[in-house]
């Protein structure tokens, strides 16, 4: 029973095996087809991404479906490799930083050298002893030689003492003879030659004259020599007469020079000459012609125009009334030397105005106006009084008062208030109200201008009485010049008589300074000498005088010689100038300088000492180098100086002083310091300017042409490219690429990005589950794929 139990149990068991060995069989077998079509899936699945370099949800759910045909449960990891290239960046130090800094600028920084001129101060203290006097007056005056008299001189007018009129008594005319001139013979002259000695003489003339009055020529005389001049003979014969012609207008040449008027020769007509006369040519009215000590002035009057006839009857008063009226109306005033005093305008009856009977009786009214020459050398008229009638009655009203008159009138008024018997009327109704001329027709009246007076005048004869009447016109002188000296005629105006005693040995012409140029000492006295020159040619020195003082220091001042002498109580003055330089005494100082000393003789110090420095030092700063910034001078850092002068006193130099300090130039250079003519050399170190930064507060410097390159501290904390890439291997794994595929729909790949995915199982097969139990040491893996490809497109 037992074995057959075993029998069964073996059957059973070798069928059992049979079934699982079956099974395992056909389990494995399934596993190896699952296995290559997961692996055909996968492949094409990277594939794909290999040739889209991209993945898409889509394109991943359809990968994950497929590869879950058969119940099977994988671990699929993905895995994307990639090469990031970055730039290397760095910090740089504070160092390069300023290195760098230094490299960019490309400002040059030349050294320009220059020398220093300093000069010494120039000290006002001039010693000046050129020119010095060694003489004096007295030695000068006892070593004199004058000069005797020229033996060629010649006494000429101004060899003689006293005046001499100077001037011209003549006057140019210009004339052309015109048919109005009448030539004639004026002289002949009888040429004869003498029988015995052969000698030509002037024999005899005979002379003629025009007469103006006959306009005809007049025989004057006849002369007569008959008497050889040189020999006394009476034997000549007498040869050619020499005929002279002039002109019954005057005008004449005086051509010999022997005072015979006339020429030899005929003067043609129609050409102008000129012709010297004693008179002008034309008189259109006053004129004063001056030359020297001369005066011609020509004269022209009212009254000259009538004759005191023309008052003997009141009848004829025509010319005197016309030479009025030329007067007013053509000459308007001008051109008299008098005119009337006083002029009365009124009105008239015309009954007594006909009849000429100018007395009070027949004015009515009238304006008497008084003339006058206004500043400016116009003749004008002002009113002096009036004369009115009242109605009814012939009794004269004097009024010496304006009442409204015109005050103060031109001729031209005058002549406009004359011509107008309305404007006369209407001023004394006006002012006076009705007058004596309401009771006239006005037909018979008129206006009246009244300028002369006359008086009669009694004389006693033999016999009897007679009268005279004569102008008693009062006249003013217009024209200024005075007729008392003579009018028409050359008149001497200078006041003075001519003197002609012989003074040329007294008299000097110039002087000329001994020493002309001359330097002495302070209140020394002056050379003051010349050589005087007299009209007769002789020298003698003199002594003159001067009024300049040598009291003061002076250079190069102009003095004036005077030297004065009297002829017959008129002294006379001659001058001349020298140059004159005063200089102060002297003194040598221990330095060897020569100086002047006061004027008062006390000493002031050497003025060369006290002005010239002997020494210089630097005092401030104390460091060496001295050490400044660029751009900036040596004064602008209070570089001080100590100088030390010839006198021993200091003074502190600031500014003021010069150098040749490069303040473009950055380093260190020897810099020469002068002032007042003295020098020093020191280093001098020249640094860039410095500023704070205000962001960070490093102090950094600037460059040499003050421009900011940046603070260094600063650009420290930017990092630099050093210009190598930095390139490294990232992967990106299952997670996170299902993140962004999940996230933006797709994930997408660079070229030469390397794409793995690796399947693996996470359960086994009931096949190798039971393998696995016969051998334990089979693998729970039964499907692993690797695949990695280089992702081709973009």
């Amino acid at each position: 029973m037992n074995k057959v139990w075993e029998c069964i149990i073996d059957v059973f068991i070798g069928l059992l095996i049979i079934f699982v060995s079956v099974f395992i069989y056909f389990g494995l077998r399934t596993e190896a087809v699952m296995k290559a079509m997961y692996g055909d899936i996968t492949k094409d699945f990277i594939s794909d991404v290999k040739k889209n370099g991209v993945i898409t949800s889509d394109d991943y759910e359809i990968y994950t479906e497929r590869m879950g045909v058969g119940n099977g449960l994988f671990n699929i990891s993905l895995e994307h490799r990639y090469k990031i290239l970055e730039p290397d960046y760095r910090f740089k130090t504070l160092e390069e930083i300023i290195d760098d800094q230094n490299k960019a600028y490309k400002g040059s920084n030349e050294y320009h050298y220059r020398d220093v001129v300093t000069e010494r101060p120039y000290v006002e203290n001039p010693i000046n002893d050129g020119n010095f006097n060694k003489d004096t007056n007295e030695s000068i005056l006892a070593d004199a030689e004058d000069k005797p008299a020229d033996s060629n001189h010649v006494h000429d007018e101004n060899c003689y003492d006293g005046h001499r009129h100077t001037g011209s008594k003549e006057f140019i005319h210009e004339h052309a003879h015109s048919g109005a001139c009448t030539e004639y013979i004026s002289y002949i002259i009888i040429n004869a030659t003498c029988s015995v000695c052969k000698n030509a003489f002037d024999n005899g003339y005979v002379d003629y004259y025009w007469d103006t009055n006959t306009n005809s020529v007049i025989h004057n005389f006849t002369h007569w020599r008959n008497v050889c001049p040189n020999c006394g003979s009476t034997s000549y014969v007498n040869g050619n007469l020499i005929y002279y012609y002039q002109w019954s207008c005057g005008y004449d040449y005086d051509v010999s020079g022997l005072g015979i008027m006339g020429t030899t020769e005929h003067i043609p007509r129609n050409i102008v000459y000129q012709y010297i006369k004693s008179y002008p040519q034309e008189n259109n009215g006053f004129i004063t012609y001056t030359s020297g000590c001369y005066a011609y002035h020509t004269s022209k009057e009212l009254k000259d125009s009538y004759t005191y006839y023309d008052f003997t009857n009141s009848l004829n008063l025509d010319s005197a009334r016309r030479a009025f009226d030329t007067m007013l109306y053509r000459d308007n005033c001008q051109g008299y030397c008098y005119i009337p005093r006083y002029i009365r305008i009124g009105i008239s009856s015309r009954y007594y105005y006909d009849k000429r009977e100018l007395d009070d009786l027949p004015n009515i009214y009238y304006i008497t106006y008084e003339s006058y020459v206004d500043s400016n050398g116009d003749i004008r008229f002002r009113f002096k009084n009036y004369m009115w009638k009242q109605y009814g009655s012939d009794t004269p009203v004097y009024g010496y008062s304006n009442l409204g008159f015109p005050t103060n009138i031109t001729v031209q008024e005058l002549r406009y208030l004359y011509s107008s018997f309305n404007t006369i009327k209407g001023y004394f109704d006006n002012l006076l109200g009705r007058g004596r001329a309401d009771q006239y027709n006005p037909s018979d009246l008129t206006t009246h201008l009244q300028w002369f007076s006359q008086r009669t005048r009694q004389f006693e004869y033999y016999g009897g009485t007679y009268y005279v009447i004569e102008d008693a016109t009062e006249y003013i002188n217009v024209c200024g010049f005075d007729h008392s000296l003579g009018v028409n005629t050359w008149v001497t105006i200078c006041g003075h008589e001519e003197d002609y005693s012989l003074e040329c040995d007294k008299l000097i012409v110039s002087i000329t300074p001994t020493h002309s140029n001359q330097t002495v000492y302070i209140n020394d006295p002056l050379i003051t000498t010349a050589k005087a020159v007299y009209m007769n040619g002789s020298e003698k020195t003199v002594l003159c005088e001067t009024d300049f003082s040598t009291s003061a220091i002076c250079k190069d001042m102009t003095a004036i010689l005077t030297y004065s002498y009297t002829i017959e109580g008129k002294t006379y003055s001659n001058t001349c100038e020298i140059t004159v330089t005063v200089i102060p005494r002297n003194k040598n100082c221990p330095n060897g300088h020569v100086y002047n000393l006061n004027a008062d003789g006390t000493d002031p110090g050497c003025p060369y000492c006290r002005a010239w420095v002997e020494s210089l030092r630097i005092i401030r700063p104390t460091t060496t180098p001295i050490i400044i910034t660029i751009g900036t001078t040596l004064q602008e850092n209070n570089v001080t100086l100590l100088a030390t002068y010839m006198d021993g006193h200091t003074e502190e130099v600031s500014d003021g002083y010069v150098d040749n300090l490069d303040t473009c130039y950055l380093g260190t250079k020897p810099v020469t310091i002068g002032y007042k003519g003295v020098s020093i050399t020191v280093p001098v170190t020249t640094v860039c300017a410095t500023m704070v930064c205000d962001i960070c507060g490093y102090e950094y410097n600037l460059y040499p042409d003050g421009t900011n390159p940046g603070c260094p501290n600063c650009i420290s904390k930017i990092p630099v490219f050093t210009g190598n890439i930095m390139e490294y291997e990232h992967i990106n794994h299952t997670e996170e690429i299902l993140e962004e595929l999940y996230n933006s729909g797709r994930y997408s790949f660079n070229v030469n990005d390397v794409f793995s995915i690796k399947v693996s199982n996470k359960l086994s097969t009931t096949a190798r589950q039971i393998l696995r139990k016969i051998y334990p040491s089979i693998t729970k893996r039964w499907f692993l794929i690797e695949k990695s490809e280089y992702i081709m497109t973009k």
